[in-house]
């Protein structure tokens, strides 16, 4: 089974929680209070999968004297999405152990720099994408598996409200105009650009994911019963394309008015050539609205909020399905196959493909980043 990203054998796993009594908080109270040696707990305010309460209790049985609570204000469960605090956490780890083990020595604490770590991550990163073999055929095995599930996202709320974002980013439409959707997986902002709420002369979206782009036509089925998928560029029509964004666009210079790119941009190769495309693409004064998932992106509250809202246990199911999705994208991110850009990176991508960035938002639940620009 999939758990957070990771391959785990669930029988072994499940059988093994309750051979070993750690399968729910009271048989974790109960090996608390056999726990004699020093602790020290850490925990963040924000996390959506342990609550305060339960850590409180937890620490409460523990036998041993030494022990100690540091709540971080801002981390949910993944410590190392928040540079900040994962540098708290690890001083205040090293002096309570100080303290444990050499309490008449004095403590010379000497952290690295908030740019030291980034920097140093980064080589990491690096030096570990050398070792992974990101294949295209594996690349479209696991997104046909991701956006398989992926069009529940378009009931959350804080997908909406993303959605809804990029519309308003990409600026009013001065009449019926050509929109690029590079990377439209199964159709979610189709729905939302094709509802009616703009005019469209036609509507372009690409994708590698075959499967992806039939459900993508089936929801644009639904929003027009007139339209058709089709390659002809008629008034108020769409048309999907199954392409490679590795590749250049399969579109002729100057012929796009907009262009959007949402949550795509940190999974392909090399992002600054596609930004160059876009540009070529563009008509004079063209409009890009690009989005990604910030560095270390934790998205688990966003899936949390949907589930507690979820009207079936299929709901509940899916979320769960969508959060584990989502866990695989952050292991490929610690295995330096994907890149998440923070906004200076964005901006800088922008600029180096031509075009100049005009304004930037976050949405997602916090988790994203928006930087509209224009072909100068």
């Amino acid at each position: 089974m999939n758990v957070l990203g990771h391959s785990v054998k669930a029988d072994h796993f499940l059988g093994n929680s309750i051979a070993f009594n750690f399968h729910n908080l009271q048989t974790t109270l109960e090996d608390s209070r056999s726990t004699q040696v020093p602790v020290h707990v850490i925990a963040g305010l924000r996390d959506t999968w342990v609550s305060l309460d339960a850590v409180k209790l937890a620490l409460e049985s523990i036998s041993s004297e030494c022990k100690t609570l540091y709540l971080l204000d801002q981390s949910m469960h993944r410590l190392e999405e928040n540079p900040k605090d994962l540098s708290a956490a690890f001083q205040h780890l090293v002096e309570q152990t100080h303290r444990s083990l050499l309490p008449s020595v004095p403590l010379a604490f000497q952290s690295p720099s908030l740019r030291e770590v980034v920097t140093q991550r980064r080589i990491e990163k690096d030096r570990m994408r050398l070792h992974m073999d990101k294949r295209t055929e594996d690349e479209r095995e696991f997104w046909r598996s991701y956006l398989s599930d992926f069009t529940l996202i378009r009931q959350v709320e804080d997908y909406q409200q993303l959605a809804s974002d990029v519309v308003e980013m990409i600026g009013p439409s001065a009449g019926p105009m050509i929109l690029l959707d590079a990377g439209c997986g199964s159709g979610n902002l189709a729905f939302f650009f094709l509802s009616g709420r703009r005019p469209l002369s036609l509507y372009v979206g690409i994708d590698f994911v075959h499967d992806a782009l039939l459900t993508a036509a089936n929801t644009t089925k639904t929003l027009e019963p007139n339209n058709r998928l089709s390659g002809e560029a008629a008034s108020g029509s769409y048309t999907f394309i199954q392409g490679n964004l590795d590749t250049p666009l399969p579109l002729r210079s100057g012929t796009a008015d907009q262009i959007v790119c949402n949550l795509v941009l940190s999974y392909l190769n090399d992002p600054l050539d596609l930004l160059r495309e876009f540009v070529r693409v563009l008509k004079p004064k063209g409009r890009m609205v690009i989005s990604t998932l910030k560095p270390m992106a934790d998205c688990s509250q966003i899936y949390r909020n949907f589930a507690e809202k979820a009207r079936s246990h299929e709901q509940v199911d899916q979320a769960r399905k969508l959060l584990n999705n989502a866990g695989g994208i952050a292991a490929k991110e610690t295995h330096g196959l994907y890149r998440f850009f923070s906004q200076l990176e964005m901006e800088a991508l922008i600029e180096a493909s031509g075009a100049v960035p005009l304004s930037s938002r976050i949405s997602f639940g916090n988790q994203a980043i928006l930087i509209a620009a224009v072909k100068a």
